[in-house]
């Protein structure tokens, strides 16, 4: 799942209802990874990145992804809604 925010921001995430062990990565505003965590399910923990952030993508547990890969995303893939609400 790809969650992805107005303006950067250092919210924080929870794993309290979620059933399955994920990795969530954390990526920046130019779209570079800046931190991945390893959570498992039902951790009640909050999971933070000290950096600001603009999206967060949650992923199956060992999924390869690491800090400074980068996302990207070709706007023809996004939907007119997603266009909007990504800016």
């Amino acid at each position: 799942m790809l969650f992805i925010f107005e303006e950067e921001t250092t919210d924080y995430f929870t794993m309290e209802n979620c059933g399955i062990d994920l990795d969530i990565a954390f990526i920046d505003s130019e779209g570079e990874v800046i931190q991945v965590s390893s959570v498992k399910a039902y951790e009640s923990k909050p999971i933070t990145c000290e950096e600001p952030y603009q999206f967060v993508l949650e992923v199956n547990i060992n999924s390869g992804i690491e800090v400074e890969d980068e996302l990207e995303q070709e706007d023809e893939d996004l939907s007119e809604e997603e266009k909007q609400f990504a800016g």
